[in-house]
């Protein structure tokens, strides 16, 4: 995904884009759209890390309200993700 955004970036950036109308408004929905999906994917990717070290952090300590917010923030990213879907 990263890679077709590079080739989107490129191509946004050229100066004769606007030549074609269709085309330019193609390139950018498509840029927009991979953009959105790599945003969510690396938020929700922090949310699951997080997720993960804090209920490391809670069996460390046996900390039941840790593993509490542990489980939330996962049970967030999870619905997250299914709005996304």
């Amino acid at each position: 995904m990263e890679a077709r955004r590079a080739e989107l970036e490129r191509a946004a950036a050229q100066p004769d884009l606007w030549e074609q109308r269709e085309r330019a408004q193609k390139v950018l929905r498509e840029k927009n759209s991979l953009e959105r999906e790599l945003a969510l994917y690396r938020d929700l990717d922090t949310a699951f890390e997080d997720a993960q070290v804090l209920l490391e952090l809670a069996e460390e300590a046996n900390d039941a309200e840790t593993r509490e917010e542990s489980a939330g923030r996962i049970a967030d990213a999870e619905e997250a993700l299914d709005q996304a879907e």
